[in-house]
């Protein structure tokens, strides 16, 4: 159990896992599978985190066809990220990330400056 009161940049994972607008979903698939992750922070052309895309979206997305189980559409992650990303600040303890979280009933928050 996280101890709430410690910054999140000690309990963070670092570098969070991105991907550019534009890119497809099949890509945020395959970065997300080769990861062994559920989402990725999506970044505008700044590196500003702008969204989210998450392996629930893509199920969401996915169509099912003559047999096949899982296609995905061809379709850039913004026509599905979840926008804005939640995000904290460095500076912030655990317990605001997870006020965050269940405020905006989400399953991850972002560290950004």
């Amino acid at each position: 159990m996280a101890n709430f009161e410690m910054q999140v940049t000690e309990y963070m994972s670092s570098p969070a896992e991105t991907i550019p607008l534009g890119s497809s979903l099949v890509e945020a698939d395959a970065r997300m599978t080769a990861s062994g992750i559920s989402a990725l922070a999506v970044l505008d052309p700044d590196g500003r985190i702008v969204g989210v895309i998450s392996q629930t979206d893509l199920l969401r997305a996915a169509e099912y066809t003559n047999g096949q189980t899982f296609v995905l559409p061809d379709r850039p992650v913004e026509e599905l990220m979840m926008s804005p990303a939640v995000t904290v600040s460095p500076e912030d303890k655990v317990s605001a990330a997870a006020r965050a979280m269940v405020k905006n009933r989400v399953h991850r928050v972002f560290v950004a400056s």
